[in-house]
């Protein structure tokens, strides 16, 4: 069952992997790899407070393990825990101070602080200690997308997908990056990019969505909001902007 979570991770059926990993014997699903991988398949799905409860029992076992500790930075991010994380981006930059995990984690909570400069910074020096680490370019598009500052986004999204061309988030973040400069067509073709590559996650099809909607083909708008709440029944953007037609 393992190996099978594995590769349904790989292929990012996180919801079939998620009942792969639960089939474990007790003793291998307490395991740091495991523990691990089912916080990131909760956050992949969205269903952040589920993804909170397991990355917490990994660091309550597991303190030392910073594998995935840039995804658990993250939950506690959309979930606006100041103080968790806070505090988690502390011990992990106590722990290992030349990890791109704890960086990360670092520049998450500048980020929820409304600090983006250091958040920024905090992601640059991710960078420095790791220039492979895919994720603290995708983190660091984002915030330069709060600043506005698109130029910046888009060039870090382009290194994220050039180290790693299955790294939907940095597909999905030129998106948003053509989108917010108005260039619908564009933005359309690396939702679409980032859907080939991650086709079960809601958020993807949400915005792909509101493309067709701007070029109104009211069909493909449709289609694209119920398989974003059949992926995520909870996904209130979707639910939303499906009422709306």
């Amino acid at each position: 069952e393992l190996g099978k979570g594995v590769q349904q991770m790989e292929l990012f059926a996180f919801r079939s992997a998620l009942e792969s990993l639960m089939q474990l014997a007790p003793r291998l699903r307490q395991s740091p790899y495991v523990l691990s991988s089912i916080g990131r398949c909760y956050y992949e799905l969205s269903e952040h407070d589920l993804a909170r409860e397991w990355f917490a029992e990994l660091r309550r076992n597991w303190p030392y393990y910073m594998t995935n500790m840039s995804i658990y930075s993250s939950v506690l991010w959309h979930l606006r825990a100041k103080s968790e994380l806070n505090a988690l981006s502390h011990d992990l930059v106590s722990l290992e101070p030349n990890s791109a995990e704890a960086w990360c984690a670092v520049g998450n909570s500048f980020s929820l602080d409304g600090d983006s400069d250091n958040a920024v910074n905090a992601f640059k020096r991710a960078v420095q200690v790791n220039p492979n680490f895919t994720y603290s370019y995708t983190l660091a598009g984002f915030e330069y997308l709060t600043l506005e500052k698109f130029d910046l986004a888009r060039s870090s999204f382009i290194e994220a997908v050039r180290l790693d061309p299955r790294h939907y988030s940095g597909w999905y973040g030129l998106g948003l990056t053509h989108n917010r400069s108005e260039n619908a067509s564009s933005a359309k073709a690396y939702f679409l990019k980032a859907l080939e590559v991650n086709p079960s996650s809601s958020s993807i099809q949400t915005s792909l969505a509101l493309c067709y909607a701007t070029e109104e083909d009211v069909i493909s708008a449709i289609r694209h909001l119920r398989s974003s709440l059949d992926q995520n029944p909870t996904h209130l953007n979707a639910k939303y902007h499906l009422s709306s037609f």
